[in-house]
C-alpha cells in the first residue's frame, strides 16, 4: 500500500476499475489501513459496508481485522538479547530464534461471501 494520500487514492481507483467486486483490501500494517480508511472516506467509498480493510499490528482503533504480533513478548526477547550481550560483550553473538506467536483479531470484520 502506498504511503502518500494521492497514491492511495489512485490505487483505490485502479482496484475499483479492475475489480469492482472487491470486498476486502489487506494492508501490511494498521497504519496503512488507517491511511486507506481516511482516503476512502473522502472518496465516499462505501466503507465498511462494502469494502473491509485488514491491518497488521493490532494497534488501530478502527473496526478492522488485524494480526496481533505480541509486541510485549518481542520487546522482552530484545531486552534479553541486549542484556546477554552486555554480560559478555567479547563473546560470540548468536541471534535467538524464538518464534513469537501471532493471532488474528477482530476477524468478525472480514466479509465472507458465499456465492
Amino acid at each position: 500500500m502506498p504511503d502518500s494520500l494521492s497514491d492511495i487514492r489512485e490505487c483505490i481507483m485502479r482496484i475499483r476499475r479492475k475489480h469492482p467486486e472487491t470486498s476486502l483490501i489487506c494492508t501490511d500494517s494498521d497504519h496503512s489501513a488507517e491511511l486507506l480508511d481516511s482516503v476512502m472516506r473522502t472518496m465516499e467509498t462505501p466503507f465498511p459496508e462494502k469494502i473491509a480493510i485488514t491491518g497488521f499490528g493490532n494497534v488501530s482503533l478502527l473496526p478492522i481485522a488485524s494480526v496481533d504480533q505480541n509486541p510485549e513478548r518481542q520487546g522482552r526477547l530484545a531486552v534479553q538479547q541486549i542484556l546477554n550481550f552486555r554480560r559478555d560483550p567479547g563473546g560470540s553473538f548468536h541471534p535467538t530464534v524464538d518464534p513469537v506467536e501471532t493471532f488474528l483479531v477482530r476477524t468478525d470484520h472480514i466479509p465472507i461471501r458465499i456465492h
